[in-house]
């Protein structure tokens, strides 16, 4: 029989346990930043490295003319669904909590936003943020049904291949198809958006609503530009890692390999409409080939050689590399992020 002092000694170290592994993900959740703003949102010096991946099929190889009648600010999309706590990688969980903390960062981000999300509580909640950052006037909230969008109309299809016998699990990207859909529904957010265009401006991004979770505790407000030498003609993104275009795409979406980060992404209004149509076929090209992933897997698949001669991209990507000691999986952000500078505007409105 156990002792009273044994089962008090192990409730004991239970607690001391799990209190620990709960303190470790909350203050990585809503750690202080010891860094100023200045930090993340550096001055670029000198020319960005960039590299131009051009296919055969490019169409929009010249310089693509935009209306001057547009504004020439982009408005920024993102969305939020409700998939509950989620495991990312090995030892990361990500809970609804940790979206709506890192969310908080919209309240300072001064561009038009455009919001998609199924869940009520997040609405309301990104409609105060921005009401308090006096942003209501540039924004939008949609509360919509998910399944009324083609990514969420293929889980069938996407579990099958996740179901298949020594399919790698790579948690949550091969495990949960909502989550693979959530990934997908970036690019039809983003073409839905600029079709309807209610901002009227000339250039459009998709933003992961975590994306600056590293900037939560400085409060100050902020706006995304269009990065150095944009090519209005291509999409631009953010290299993660150098990459051989020659690997086969089942090996890209069985080792979950990355070239470009899939949590911002800036583009033209034509080409974001005009991107989502060939995003579409690249996902329904790989899931007939039995091998799916996020989107992050399927671009590098439709731009490698293989994805070249199938799949015929018509869009090329114009990659920029990290530089300078920032995460290289935010980079492109904090590149093409710029402090408002509040003390000249009260000055000059006086």
């Amino acid at each position: 029989m156990v002792k009273r002092t044994d089962k008090i000694l192990v409730a004991f170290l239970n607690a001391i346990f799990f209190g620990g592994c709960f303190f470790i993900w909350n203050f990585q959740m809503t750690r202080q930043i010891n860094h100023h703003a200045e930090f993340y949102f550096k001055p670029m010096n000198g020319i960005p490295e960039i590299i131009n991946l051009d296919t055969p099929y490019l169409q929009y190889n010249e310089t693509f003319p935009v209306n001057a009648a547009m504004s020439q600010e982009i408005t920024v999309v993102t969305a939020y669904w409700n998939l509950e706590s989620f495991q990312k990688g090995d030892f990361t969980f990500y809970t609804k909590y940790s979206y709506f903390i890192w969310a908080s960062t919209f309240k300072y981000l001064s561009n038009p936003v455009i919001v998609y999300t199924d869940c009520k509580k997040f609405k309301k909640s990104m409609q105060e943020l921005r009401e308090t950052g006096n942003l209501t006037n540039v924004t939008e909230v949609f509360l919509v049904d998910r399944e009324n969008f083609w990514p969420f109309q293929i889980l069938n299809e996407t579990q099958e291949v996740y179901r298949q016998p020594g399919y790698p699990k790579f948690p949550p990207n091969t495990i949960s198809p909502e989550y693979t859909a959530a990934q997908h529904f970036k690019y039809v957010a983003v073409s839905e958006s600029a079709r309807r265009n209610p901002f009227n401006t000339s250039y459009f991004a998709w933003l992961d609503v975590g994306y600056f979770r590293d900037i939560v505790d400085i409060k100050q407000q902020f706006k995304l530009k269009l990065p150095p030498y944009f090519n209005p003609s291509r999409i631009a993104l953010n290299r993660v890692y150098d990459q051989s275009l020659q690997r086969d795409p089942e090996e890209i979406f069985r080792q979950n390999l990355v070239l470009v980060g899939g949590g911002l992404f800036i583009c033209s209004r034509k080409i974001g409409i005009e991107f989502e149509k060939l995003y579409r076929k690249a996902v329904m090209y790989f899931l007939q080939q039995k091998v799916m992933n996020t989107d992050q897997q399927v671009i590098y698949a439709m731009y490698s050689e293989h994805g070249q001669k199938y799949i015929k991209p018509s869009i090329g990507l114009q990659m920029y590399i990290p530089q300078g000691g920032i995460n290289r999986w935010f980079y492109f952000g904090y590149m093409c992020g710029a402090l408002e500078n509040h003390h000249t505007k009260n000055k000059s409105s006086q």
